[in-house]
Protein backbone atom coordinates (compact mmCIF):
# COMPACT_ATOMS: atom_id res chain seq x y z
CA UNK A 1 0.00 0.00 0.00
CA UNK A 2 1.36 3.42 -0.89
CA UNK A 3 2.85 5.60 1.50
CA UNK A 4 0.48 8.58 3.07
CA UNK A 5 -2.25 8.79 0.87
CA UNK A 6 -4.79 11.77 1.69
CA UNK A 7 -8.47 11.83 0.70
CA UNK A 8 -9.60 13.79 -2.37
CA UNK A 9 -11.09 16.58 -0.84
CA UNK A 10 -7.94 17.34 0.90
CA UNK A 11 -6.55 17.41 -2.70
CA UNK A 12 -8.59 19.34 -4.13
CA UNK A 13 -8.08 21.55 -0.73
CA UNK A 14 -4.61 21.84 -1.95
CA UNK A 15 -5.13 22.94 -5.36
CA UNK A 16 -7.60 25.50 -4.24
CA UNK A 17 -5.00 26.64 -1.89
CA UNK A 18 -2.61 27.01 -4.86
CA UNK A 19 -4.68 28.20 -7.51
CA UNK A 20 -6.36 31.47 -5.03
CA UNK A 21 -2.89 31.97 -3.91
CA UNK A 22 -1.44 32.48 -7.31
CA UNK A 23 -4.94 33.53 -9.22
CA UNK A 24 -6.81 35.20 -6.52
CA UNK A 25 -8.68 37.95 -6.68
CA UNK A 26 -6.51 38.53 -10.23
CA UNK A 27 -8.47 38.66 -13.57
CA UNK A 28 -7.13 38.22 -17.16
CA UNK A 29 -7.78 39.03 -20.22
CA UNK A 30 -8.26 36.14 -22.93
CA UNK A 31 -9.24 35.17 -26.50
CA UNK A 32 -11.49 32.27 -26.64
CA UNK A 33 -14.73 31.32 -28.70
CA UNK A 34 -18.15 30.66 -26.64
CA UNK A 35 -19.53 27.13 -26.56
CA UNK A 36 -22.99 25.80 -24.74
CA UNK A 37 -24.22 29.25 -23.98
CA UNK A 38 -27.37 29.50 -21.68
CA UNK A 39 -29.24 32.20 -20.16
CA UNK A 40 -31.23 31.92 -17.36
CA UNK A 41 -33.55 35.60 -16.97
CA UNK A 42 -34.88 34.73 -14.00
CA UNK A 43 -31.67 35.49 -12.25
CA UNK A 44 -29.89 37.27 -15.11
CA UNK A 45 -27.15 34.30 -15.02
CA UNK A 46 -24.86 33.10 -18.15
CA UNK A 47 -23.34 29.40 -18.43
CA UNK A 48 -21.21 28.48 -21.28
CA UNK A 49 -17.93 26.96 -22.01
CA UNK A 50 -14.85 28.74 -22.98
CA UNK A 51 -12.71 26.93 -26.02
CA UNK A 52 -10.00 27.23 -28.12
CA UNK A 53 -9.61 25.09 -31.61
CA UNK A 54 -6.97 24.41 -33.55
CA UNK A 55 -7.79 25.10 -37.77
CA UNK A 56 -9.16 22.63 -39.64
CA UNK A 57 -9.84 20.68 -36.00
CA UNK A 58 -13.14 20.27 -35.13
CA UNK A 59 -12.36 18.87 -31.26
CA UNK A 60 -11.58 22.11 -29.24
CA UNK A 61 -8.41 22.14 -28.54
CA UNK A 62 -9.06 23.31 -24.69
CA UNK A 63 -12.38 24.12 -22.74
CA UNK A 64 -13.31 25.31 -19.87
CA UNK A 65 -16.56 26.28 -17.96
CA UNK A 66 -17.71 30.07 -18.00
CA UNK A 67 -19.90 31.76 -15.75
CA UNK A 68 -21.50 35.33 -15.84
CA UNK A 69 -23.30 36.52 -12.93
CA UNK A 70 -24.57 40.04 -12.58
CA UNK A 71 -21.32 42.12 -12.90
CA UNK A 72 -21.04 40.36 -15.97
CA UNK A 73 -24.38 40.28 -17.45
CA UNK A 74 -24.55 43.60 -17.50
CA UNK A 75 -21.04 43.87 -19.31
CA UNK A 76 -23.08 41.44 -21.70
CA UNK A 77 -26.04 43.35 -22.23
CA UNK A 78 -23.57 46.53 -22.85
CA UNK A 79 -21.87 44.25 -25.69
CA UNK A 80 -25.10 43.09 -27.10
CA UNK A 81 -26.13 46.90 -27.65
CA UNK A 82 -22.58 48.59 -28.79
CA UNK A 83 -22.10 45.47 -31.80
CA UNK A 84 -25.99 44.70 -32.25
CA UNK A 85 -24.71 40.92 -31.87
CA UNK A 86 -25.88 38.45 -29.21
CA UNK A 87 -23.68 36.69 -26.97
CA UNK A 88 -24.15 33.12 -28.52
CA UNK A 89 -22.58 30.04 -29.25
CA UNK A 90 -19.86 30.44 -32.15
CA UNK A 91 -18.16 33.95 -31.68
CA UNK A 92 -14.78 34.90 -30.69
CA UNK A 93 -14.72 37.30 -27.78
CA UNK A 94 -11.75 38.76 -25.93
CA UNK A 95 -13.15 38.51 -22.18
CA UNK A 96 -11.64 39.50 -19.02
CA UNK A 97 -12.04 36.73 -16.55
CA UNK A 98 -11.17 35.29 -12.92
CA UNK A 99 -9.94 32.07 -12.13
CA UNK A 100 -12.16 30.13 -9.52
CA UNK A 101 -12.00 26.79 -8.26
CA UNK A 102 -14.20 24.97 -5.62
CA UNK A 103 -13.42 21.74 -4.70
CA UNK A 104 -17.19 20.67 -5.34
CA UNK A 105 -18.26 22.03 -8.08
CA UNK A 106 -14.68 22.60 -10.20
CA UNK A 107 -12.47 24.90 -11.91
CA UNK A 108 -14.58 28.01 -13.66
CA UNK A 109 -13.72 31.37 -15.35
CA UNK A 110 -15.98 33.90 -14.16
CA UNK A 111 -16.47 36.66 -16.89
CA UNK A 112 -16.14 40.21 -15.47
CA UNK A 113 -15.96 42.14 -18.56
CA UNK A 114 -16.38 41.57 -22.65
CA UNK A 115 -14.45 43.86 -25.69
CA UNK A 116 -16.74 44.69 -28.12
CA UNK A 117 -14.05 45.73 -30.56
CA UNK A 118 -12.44 42.76 -30.61
CA UNK A 119 -15.40 40.71 -31.93
CA UNK A 120 -16.87 42.96 -34.38
CA UNK A 121 -12.88 43.26 -35.97
CA UNK A 122 -12.79 38.92 -35.68
CA UNK A 123 -15.75 38.21 -37.54
CA UNK A 124 -14.66 40.08 -40.89
CA UNK A 125 -11.80 38.39 -40.53
CA UNK A 126 -12.87 34.86 -39.88
CA UNK A 127 -15.29 35.35 -42.74
CA UNK A 128 -12.50 36.33 -45.23
CA UNK A 129 -10.08 33.77 -44.25
CA UNK A 130 -13.25 31.33 -44.76
CA UNK A 131 -13.77 32.93 -48.38
CA UNK A 132 -10.07 32.71 -49.53
CA UNK A 133 -9.73 28.53 -47.84
CA UNK A 134 -13.32 28.02 -49.90
CA UNK A 135 -11.77 29.49 -53.17
CA UNK A 136 -8.07 28.02 -52.84
CA UNK A 137 -9.01 24.22 -52.17
CA UNK A 138 -12.11 24.03 -54.10
CA UNK A 139 -11.19 25.67 -57.75
CA UNK A 140 -13.43 23.14 -59.76
CA UNK A 141 -16.61 24.02 -57.67
CA UNK A 142 -15.52 27.38 -56.52
CA UNK A 143 -13.81 30.72 -57.63
CA UNK A 144 -13.82 33.99 -57.42
CA UNK A 145 -14.83 35.81 -60.69
CA UNK A 146 -14.22 39.70 -59.96
CA UNK A 147 -15.78 40.71 -56.95
CA UNK A 148 -18.64 37.75 -57.63
CA UNK A 149 -18.83 34.16 -56.29
CA UNK A 150 -19.13 31.44 -58.92
CA UNK A 151 -20.30 27.58 -57.71
CA UNK A 152 -21.18 24.54 -58.78
CA UNK A 153 -24.25 25.31 -57.11
CA UNK A 154 -25.42 28.40 -58.70
CA UNK A 155 -24.67 27.16 -62.89
CA UNK A 156 -27.19 24.32 -62.53
CA UNK A 157 -30.41 25.50 -64.35
CA UNK A 158 -33.70 25.64 -62.22
CA UNK A 159 -35.86 23.04 -63.69
CA UNK A 160 -39.41 24.61 -65.55
CA UNK A 161 -41.15 23.86 -62.56
CA UNK A 162 -40.05 23.90 -59.07
CA UNK A 163 -42.46 21.72 -57.33
CA UNK A 164 -40.77 18.68 -55.58
CA UNK A 165 -39.49 20.73 -52.44
CA UNK A 166 -36.97 19.99 -49.54
CA UNK A 167 -37.01 22.01 -46.76
CA UNK A 168 -33.82 22.26 -43.85
CA UNK A 169 -34.60 23.97 -40.69
CA UNK A 170 -37.37 24.18 -38.04
CA UNK A 171 -40.74 23.16 -38.80
CA UNK A 172 -41.79 25.44 -35.67
CA UNK A 173 -40.25 28.67 -36.47
CA UNK A 174 -41.52 31.64 -37.74
CA UNK A 175 -39.69 31.83 -40.45
CA UNK A 176 -40.79 28.01 -41.80
CA UNK A 177 -44.75 29.10 -41.46
CA UNK A 178 -43.95 32.03 -43.72
CA UNK A 179 -42.51 30.09 -46.33
CA UNK A 180 -45.39 27.46 -46.31
CA UNK A 181 -48.07 30.05 -45.96
CA UNK A 182 -46.27 31.82 -49.50
CA UNK A 183 -46.18 28.78 -51.81
CA UNK A 184 -49.77 27.24 -50.75
CA UNK A 185 -51.73 30.42 -50.27
CA UNK A 186 -50.21 31.99 -53.56
CA UNK A 187 -53.17 33.42 -55.90
CA UNK A 188 -52.40 31.10 -59.06
CA UNK A 189 -53.48 27.59 -56.99
CA UNK A 190 -50.14 26.09 -57.60
CA UNK A 191 -49.32 22.88 -55.58
CA UNK A 192 -46.20 21.80 -54.27
CA UNK A 193 -44.57 18.70 -52.19
CA UNK A 194 -42.83 19.73 -49.47
CA UNK A 195 -40.38 17.05 -47.52
CA UNK A 196 -38.86 18.34 -44.36
CA UNK A 197 -35.59 17.70 -43.28
CA UNK A 198 -35.42 19.66 -39.52
CA UNK A 199 -32.13 20.67 -38.54
CA UNK A 200 -31.09 23.24 -35.81
CA UNK A 201 -30.26 26.87 -37.83
CA UNK A 202 -28.19 28.52 -35.10
CA UNK A 203 -25.76 27.30 -31.97
CA UNK A 204 -22.61 25.29 -32.47
CA UNK A 205 -23.64 21.87 -33.62
CA UNK A 206 -26.01 23.51 -36.31
CA UNK A 207 -23.75 23.64 -39.16
CA UNK A 208 -23.00 19.95 -38.98
CA UNK A 209 -26.35 19.32 -38.43
CA UNK A 210 -27.44 21.36 -41.89
CA UNK A 211 -24.56 19.59 -43.80
CA UNK A 212 -25.96 16.00 -42.52
CA UNK A 213 -29.32 17.45 -43.79
CA UNK A 214 -28.07 18.12 -47.25
CA UNK A 215 -25.91 14.67 -47.30
CA UNK A 216 -29.73 12.87 -46.16
CA UNK A 217 -31.30 14.36 -48.96
CA UNK A 218 -28.20 13.53 -51.60
CA UNK A 219 -28.62 10.00 -50.50
CA UNK A 220 -32.42 10.02 -50.35
CA UNK A 221 -31.73 10.22 -54.10
CA UNK A 222 -35.55 11.78 -54.86
CA UNK A 223 -36.03 14.16 -57.66
CA UNK A 224 -36.35 17.29 -55.60
CA UNK A 225 -36.65 20.46 -58.06
CA UNK A 226 -35.13 22.26 -55.58
CA UNK A 227 -33.46 22.89 -51.75
CA UNK A 228 -34.56 25.42 -49.55
CA UNK A 229 -32.99 26.52 -46.37
CA UNK A 230 -34.87 28.62 -44.18
CA UNK A 231 -34.08 30.62 -40.62
CA UNK A 232 -36.33 33.22 -39.04
CA UNK A 233 -34.94 36.86 -38.39
CA UNK A 234 -32.03 37.08 -35.87
CA UNK A 235 -29.03 39.01 -35.00
CA UNK A 236 -25.78 38.94 -36.89
CA UNK A 237 -24.66 36.20 -34.66
CA UNK A 238 -27.29 34.20 -35.46
CA UNK A 239 -25.48 33.71 -39.02
CA UNK A 240 -22.57 32.22 -37.82
CA UNK A 241 -23.60 28.28 -38.35
CA UNK A 242 -24.11 29.68 -42.16
CA UNK A 243 -20.09 31.07 -41.91
CA UNK A 244 -19.08 27.40 -41.54
CA UNK A 245 -16.70 26.39 -44.13
CA UNK A 246 -17.79 22.63 -44.09
CA UNK A 247 -21.68 24.17 -44.87
CA UNK A 248 -20.47 26.22 -47.49
CA UNK A 249 -18.36 23.69 -49.00
CA UNK A 250 -21.55 21.41 -49.52
CA UNK A 251 -23.76 24.15 -50.82
CA UNK A 252 -21.37 24.95 -53.51
CA UNK A 253 -21.12 21.44 -54.76
CA UNK A 254 -24.45 20.18 -53.84
CA UNK A 255 -26.16 18.83 -57.08
CA UNK A 256 -29.43 20.42 -56.77
CA UNK A 257 -30.41 23.92 -56.17
CA UNK A 258 -30.34 25.92 -53.17
CA UNK A 259 -32.05 28.55 -52.32
CA UNK A 260 -31.75 30.53 -48.97
CA UNK A 261 -34.28 32.33 -47.38
CA UNK A 262 -32.02 33.19 -43.74
CA UNK A 263 -33.72 36.24 -42.96
CA UNK A 264 -31.21 38.79 -42.82
CA UNK A 265 -31.49 42.58 -44.17
CA UNK A 266 -28.07 44.01 -44.78
CA UNK A 267 -25.95 40.94 -44.16
CA UNK A 268 -24.88 38.11 -46.63
CA UNK A 269 -23.62 34.64 -45.23
CA UNK A 270 -21.24 32.79 -47.14
CA UNK A 271 -23.79 30.24 -47.54
CA UNK A 272 -25.57 32.68 -49.65
CA UNK A 273 -22.54 33.33 -51.57
CA UNK A 274 -22.28 29.77 -52.58
CA UNK A 275 -26.22 29.05 -52.96
CA UNK A 276 -27.83 29.33 -56.60
CA UNK A 277 -30.48 31.92 -55.33
CA UNK A 278 -30.44 33.74 -52.31
CA UNK A 279 -33.16 35.69 -50.82
CA UNK A 280 -33.39 38.11 -47.45
CA UNK A 281 -36.26 36.37 -45.73
CA UNK A 282 -38.26 33.12 -45.99
CA UNK A 283 -41.38 34.97 -47.83
CA UNK A 284 -39.01 36.00 -50.52
CA UNK A 285 -37.70 32.01 -51.03
CA UNK A 286 -41.19 31.04 -51.36
CA UNK A 287 -41.44 34.22 -53.96
CA UNK A 288 -38.89 32.65 -55.95
CA UNK A 289 -40.61 29.29 -56.41
CA UNK A 290 -43.71 30.59 -57.35
CA UNK A 291 -42.35 33.05 -59.67
CA UNK A 292 -40.33 30.02 -61.81
CA UNK A 293 -43.68 27.92 -61.86
CA UNK A 294 -45.47 31.17 -62.75
CA UNK A 295 -42.43 31.88 -65.23
CA UNK A 296 -43.74 28.35 -66.95
CA UNK A 297 -47.38 28.36 -66.78
CA UNK A 298 -47.23 32.39 -68.90
CA UNK A 299 -44.62 30.22 -71.27
CA UNK A 300 -47.28 27.56 -71.56
CA UNK A 301 -50.20 30.12 -72.01
CA UNK A 302 -48.21 31.97 -74.62
CA UNK A 303 -47.56 28.46 -76.79
CA UNK A 304 -51.23 27.82 -76.49
CA UNK A 305 -52.60 30.87 -77.67
CA UNK A 306 -50.23 30.98 -80.56
CA UNK A 307 -51.14 27.41 -81.08
CA UNK A 308 -54.68 28.86 -81.47
CA UNK A 309 -53.90 31.64 -83.55
CA UNK A 310 -51.87 29.45 -86.18
CA UNK A 311 -54.51 27.32 -85.99
CA UNK A 312 -57.45 30.07 -87.03
CA UNK A 313 -55.30 31.18 -89.77
CA UNK A 314 -54.72 27.80 -91.05
CA UNK A 315 -58.54 27.39 -91.01
CA UNK A 316 -59.27 30.66 -92.55
CA UNK A 317 -56.67 29.93 -95.38
CA UNK A 318 -58.39 26.14 -95.81
CA UNK A 319 -61.89 27.89 -95.72
CA UNK A 320 -60.68 30.26 -98.58
CA UNK A 321 -58.93 27.16 -100.22
CA UNK A 322 -62.51 25.43 -100.36
CA UNK A 323 -64.41 28.65 -101.41
CA UNK A 324 -61.99 29.43 -104.31
CA UNK A 325 -62.30 25.60 -105.40
CA UNK A 326 -66.14 25.66 -104.99
CA UNK A 327 -66.29 28.37 -107.10
CA UNK A 328 -64.23 26.46 -109.86
CA UNK A 329 -66.38 23.04 -109.66
CA UNK A 330 -69.31 25.33 -110.06
CA UNK A 331 -67.47 27.19 -113.40
CA UNK A 332 -65.66 24.56 -114.85
CA UNK A 333 -68.24 22.55 -116.78
CA UNK A 334 -68.91 25.21 -118.29
CA UNK A 335 -65.40 25.72 -119.53
CA UNK A 336 -65.12 22.17 -119.90
CA UNK A 337 -68.03 22.42 -122.63
CA UNK A 338 -66.45 25.63 -124.18
CA UNK A 339 -63.21 23.79 -124.29
CA UNK A 340 -64.33 20.46 -125.87
CA UNK A 341 -66.64 22.06 -128.46
CA UNK A 342 -63.53 24.17 -129.24
CA UNK A 343 -61.28 21.13 -129.93
CA UNK A 344 -64.86 19.47 -132.21
CA UNK A 345 -64.47 22.41 -134.12
CA UNK A 346 -60.73 22.93 -134.58
CA UNK A 347 -60.53 18.83 -135.36
CA UNK A 348 -63.45 19.42 -137.79
CA UNK A 349 -61.82 21.75 -139.72
CA UNK A 350 -58.70 19.52 -139.57
CA UNK A 351 -60.43 16.82 -140.78
CA UNK A 352 -61.94 18.55 -143.52
CA UNK A 353 -58.15 19.72 -144.79
CA UNK A 354 -56.83 16.07 -143.80
CA UNK A 355 -59.41 14.75 -146.05
CA UNK A 356 -59.18 17.28 -148.94
CA UNK A 357 -55.63 16.67 -148.93
CA UNK A 358 -55.58 12.94 -148.71
CA UNK A 359 -58.05 13.02 -151.84
CA UNK A 360 -55.43 15.40 -153.83
CA UNK A 361 -52.50 13.00 -153.05
CA UNK A 362 -54.84 10.11 -153.90
CA UNK A 363 -56.01 11.67 -157.47
CA UNK A 364 -52.20 12.47 -158.23
CA UNK A 365 -51.09 8.74 -157.23
CA UNK A 366 -54.22 7.14 -159.65
CA UNK A 367 -53.12 9.48 -162.38
CA UNK A 368 -49.30 8.56 -162.53
CA UNK A 369 -50.40 4.66 -162.31
CA UNK A 370 -52.85 5.63 -164.98
CA UNK A 371 -50.33 7.11 -167.21
CA UNK A 372 -48.14 4.40 -166.03
CA UNK A 373 -50.43 1.66 -167.31
CA UNK A 374 -50.91 3.15 -170.40
CA UNK A 375 -46.83 3.46 -171.26
CA UNK A 376 -46.74 -0.55 -170.48
CA UNK A 377 -49.84 -1.59 -172.41
CA UNK A 378 -49.49 -4.67 -174.43
CA UNK A 379 -50.83 -2.31 -177.49
CA UNK A 380 -48.97 0.53 -176.81
CA UNK A 381 -45.69 -1.94 -176.46
CA UNK A 382 -46.72 -3.13 -180.34
CA UNK A 383 -46.64 0.35 -181.58
CA UNK A 384 -43.68 0.90 -180.53
CA UNK A 385 -42.69 -1.95 -183.10
CA UNK A 386 -42.43 -4.73 -180.56
CA UNK A 387 -43.75 -8.00 -181.75
CA UNK A 388 -45.96 -10.98 -179.40
CA UNK A 389 -45.23 -14.50 -180.42
CA UNK A 390 -47.48 -17.23 -179.18
CA UNK A 391 -47.43 -21.14 -179.84
CA UNK A 392 -50.82 -22.99 -179.13
CA UNK A 393 -52.34 -19.52 -177.06
CA UNK A 394 -49.19 -19.26 -175.07
CA UNK A 395 -46.45 -16.39 -174.94
CA UNK A 396 -43.32 -17.64 -176.03
CA UNK A 397 -40.28 -15.39 -174.51
CA UNK A 398 -37.31 -17.93 -175.19
CA UNK A 399 -36.88 -20.05 -178.58
CA UNK A 400 -34.32 -22.63 -177.13
CA UNK A 401 -37.56 -25.01 -177.37
CA UNK A 402 -38.85 -23.71 -180.68
CA UNK A 403 -37.61 -26.37 -183.53
CA UNK A 404 -37.54 -25.85 -187.29
CA UNK A 405 -40.96 -26.17 -188.97
CA UNK A 406 -43.07 -25.68 -186.06
CA UNK A 407 -46.14 -23.28 -186.34
CA UNK A 408 -45.94 -19.85 -184.20
CA UNK A 409 -48.57 -16.92 -184.34
CA UNK A 410 -47.07 -13.48 -184.49
CA UNK A 411 -49.23 -10.64 -183.13
CA UNK A 412 -48.39 -6.89 -184.24
CA UNK A 413 -49.79 -3.80 -183.57
CA UNK A 414 -52.86 -3.77 -186.43
CA UNK A 415 -52.10 -7.92 -187.52
CA UNK A 416 -51.70 -11.27 -186.45
CA UNK A 417 -49.37 -13.41 -188.79
CA UNK A 418 -49.51 -17.29 -189.33
CA UNK A 419 -45.82 -18.46 -189.92
CA UNK A 420 -43.96 -21.48 -189.51
CA UNK A 421 -40.38 -21.58 -187.57
CA UNK A 422 -37.44 -22.01 -191.02
CA UNK A 423 -34.51 -22.27 -188.70
CA UNK A 424 -33.81 -21.28 -185.08
CA UNK A 425 -30.19 -19.85 -184.57
CA UNK A 426 -29.02 -18.82 -180.88
CA UNK A 427 -28.70 -14.41 -180.68
CA UNK A 428 -25.71 -13.02 -180.71
CA UNK A 429 -24.54 -12.06 -176.93
CA UNK A 430 -23.96 -8.04 -177.64
CA UNK A 431 -27.07 -7.67 -179.76
CA UNK A 432 -29.72 -10.31 -178.07
CA UNK A 433 -29.88 -11.28 -181.75
CA UNK A 434 -32.25 -7.78 -182.37
CA UNK A 435 -29.71 -5.69 -184.32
Amino acid sequence: MPNNPIKLSELTRQVEQLIQGSFGGVSTWVIAEISNHTFYPNNDRHYFTFIEKMEGVAEPLVKIQGVAWSTGSEKIKAFEKTTGQVFTDGIQVLVEVKLDYQSKYGLKLTLVDINPEFTLGKLPQQREATLLRLVNENPPYIQKRGEEYWTKNKSLPFNLVLQHIAVIGSPHSDGFADFMGTIRNNKFGFTFAVDIYQSSVQGEFAAKEMRNRLIEIYQSEKPYDCVVMLRGGGERTDLLAFDSYELAQAVARFPIPIITGIGHITDISIVDLMAHTSTNVPTKAGEVIVAQCRKFDESMVSFANEIIMKAQNRFHLSKAKLTDMKHQLVAKPQLLLAEKEHQLDKMKSNLKIFTNQLINQQQTSLLHWEATLKLVSPINILKRGFALIKQKDKVIVSGKHLAPGENISVYLSDAVIETNIISNQPADEKTGGIL
